[in-house]
This record gives C-alpha cells, sequence and structure tokens, in this order.
C-alpha cells in the first residue's frame, strides 16, 4: 500500500458528546430514525442508461482521477458509505494484513486513497457520519471522518448501524443460537441492549445447511439475517446454493423472506447465489448474482418481484462484486471486470 496515503488516526476516548452527533435527524417513535439523506455526492455526468422495468435510469460512476485502487477483500464485508466517502477493508500483500480503507468523495469524484490501518477482516458499518470496525480483539472503533474512537466490543463479532440514525444491531458471527442485541450505541457499548432470538429454520429439501443466520443488514425498519445451504443432491449443478434474507422488525418479528429465485415471473432467468448478496434500501430489496451482469429487485413492502436491471456502462456488461447502500434508494456497487477496480452507483 505504498501508493496509499497513510492518516494516522488519534484513539480517544469516546465521549456522549461524540455519540450525540452520531445521527442524522430526529427520530421518530420506538427508535427509528426520520429518513435524512446521507447519500454521497453524485457525479455530474452518468455514463450511460439502463432499464429497470418500465423506467429508465441513469447510471453513475464514480472516477478516482490517477489513483491506484487495491481490490476490496470481500471474505467478510462489503463496502460501506457515509455522507464523505466510501470505505472498503483491503489486502495488503506488503504486509500480509487487511487494512481499512478511506475513498473521500467530493462533488461526485474520488480525490484520495488514505490508509486507516491494519483492521481485522471482520463486517464494517456506517450509520452516514461514522464508521464502526474492529481494529483488533475486543474493541469497536468509531471513524468520524478525522478521529477515532473506541467502545467495548461486547463479545459481537458482526455490528450493523441504522444509516442516519443512532441505533445498531450486534450478533456473534453466527446469531442463531444467541440472538441479535438491539440497542443505541453509546460510549460504553450498546444501551437499553435488547436480545432478540433468531430461530433456526428446517433445512430445504435436497439442501444442507453450509452456514447459518448472519447479520446481514439492518435499517429504521429493522434488521436483517442470510443463511446459506448447498446442494447436497447436485440435481441442479448450475445454482447449486440457495441464500435466504429474512426481515425481521426492531422487535424482532419476522415479517418477509426473500430469495433471488423464488417468486420470480415464470420464465424469468435465474441465477447463481452467492453470500452477502443483498442489500436493503428505503424501499427495496436488491441482490447481485454471483456471477452474472444484473441486479434482481423485490419490493420490501409485500416481496412482490419488482424488475431485473442488466448492468453495462454502455460498451460493455459489468458484474457487481460487491453491493452496498445508505438509507435512501441508492445501490452502490463495485465491479473488477478487465482487472480494473471501478464504483457505481444507481438511484431506484
Amino acid at each position: 500500500m505504498k501508493q496509499w496515503k497513510t492518516l494516522c488516526a488519534a484513539a480517544a476516548v469516546l465521549t456522549c458528546a461524540v455519540m450525540a452527533g452520531c445521527g442524522g435527524g430526529d427520530t421518530a417513535k420506538g427508535g427509528s430514525p426520520a429518513p435524512v439523506d446521507l447519500s454521497l455526492s453524485l457525479p455530474k455526468e452518468p455514463v450511460t442508461q439502463v432499464k429497470f422495468g418500465d423506467k429508465t435510469l441513469p447510471l453513475y460512476e464514480y472516477e478516482n482521477a490517477d489513483y491506484d485502487l487495491d481490490y476490496f477483500d470481500f471474505n467478510k464485508s462489503d463496502p460501506v458509505v457515509t455522507k464523505d466517502g466510501i470505505y472498503g477493508i483491503i489486502y495488503d500483500h506488503d504486509d500480509k494484513k487487511t487494512h481499512l480503507c478511506q475513498l473521500p468523495v467530493t462533488d461526485g469524484a474520488i480525490t484520495d486513497i488514505v490508509d486507516l490501518g491494519v483492521v481485522l477482516n471482520r463486517p464494517i458499518t456506517s450509520d452516514g457520519t461514522n464508521v464502526y470496525y474492529i481494529p483488533k480483539e475486543g474493541e469497536l472503533a468509531v471513524y468520524d471522518g478525522k478521529t477515532t474512537t473506541t467502545i467495548p466490543l461486547q463479545g459481537k463479532e458482526t455490528w450493523r448501524a441504522v444509516f442516519g440514525g443512532k441505533d445498531a444491531y450486534a450478533g456473534e458471527e453466527q446469531v442463531n443460537e444467541k440472538g441479535v442485541t438491539h440497542g443505541t450505541i453509546a460510549k460504553d457499548g450498546l444501551k437499553d441492549a435488547k436480545t432478540i432470538p433468531v430461530p433456526a429454520r428446517p433445512k430445504p429439501e435436497g439442501y444442507s445447511m453450509v452456514r447459518g443466520a448472519e447479520l446481514l443488514y439492518a435499517d429504521a425498519d429493522g434488521f436483517y439475517t442470510d443463511e446459506a445451504y448447498g446442494n447436497s443432491l447436485q440435481n441442479d449443478e448450475q445454482h447449486p446454493w440457495v441464500i435466504p434474507v429474512y426481515q425481521y422488525s426492531p422487535d424482532g418479528k419476522e415479517l418477509r423472506r426473500f430469495e433471488l429465485n423464488e417468486n420470480i415471473p415464470q420464465g424469468t432467468k435465474r441465477y447463481a447465489a452467492h453470500a452477502r448478496c443483498a442489500v436493503a434500501t428505503k424501499d427495496y430489496i436488491v441482490f447481485r448474482a454471483a456471477d452474472d451482469p444484473i441486479l434482481r429487485v423485490f419490493s420490501k413492502k409485500d416481496g412482490a418481484y419488482v424488475s431485473d436491471i442488466e448492468i453495462t456502462d454502455g460498451e460493455r456488461t459489468l458484474r457487481p462484486k460487491g453491493i452496498f447502500t445508505d438509507n435512501m434508494n441508492h445501490v452502490y456497487f463495485h465491479t473488477q471486470d478487465g482487472g480494473t477496480q471501478r464504483i457505481f452507483r444507481i438511484d431506484l
């Protein structure tokens, strides 16, 4: 990472004043924040137009000037955004460790690459103002764009902050056994925390469980988990995985189940699934396929299939590798086609 600008973020004791600035707006009844647009600035011009049902949407690319963007490591975490930049984990081949990388964005363009230091390869999350990550065992770091502060990890390996709010959900790597903890982020961890059970489910016929439920995402509507099942009978070699996503209310009521190849119109193409292949925007659940140039969109309101989006930059198809969002209907995705990293955005 010799090409990176290195930022020595000073660790400090987290204060209530710092945490009071984590939110993006007023909090609605029950702790759900009112929607506040904390998304990145848009590039000035789209690179092309893509079809979304009967609509045509602009596709934007965050250009990176002359910076050499290394590959994000998707082993444990997709990138996240704040109002000021994009953050992701990158594996450094020099020191053979994973680092947190910041890509500041100004006027719709990436202006720098900043190495925020060595981190564990665990999920990172954002509330739109702060980025939360695990720099070492037992410690959760909070980076506000200038300064790093720390709070106790509380034995939770996965944290999901509510974008634009102060709430967060946390759990172990797999949450079926001990459930998910929900509370408000404070200087000593999660305040007013409650544990929400996440029941184990029967595996689909012909499949065996590969990975139990992981805490995938959280927003003002609740939290989301995904599971992974492998096709033990090998009767569908092209699509050997089933990876459902479950939506829960903030109090733990199961609301809906989504899956890449379920509840789609007859004759609609099926695609191979991939772990952490979905995000929840304000109104939609958006899946990416494992190896194909599409995004598949379902409605959060009723679970109905909405549309596929074929991803192209106008010259060639693009295969999204990482997918992330904010608290609006903005979908950001990362590609590595042709060995070059590119970051795009579609506003649904």
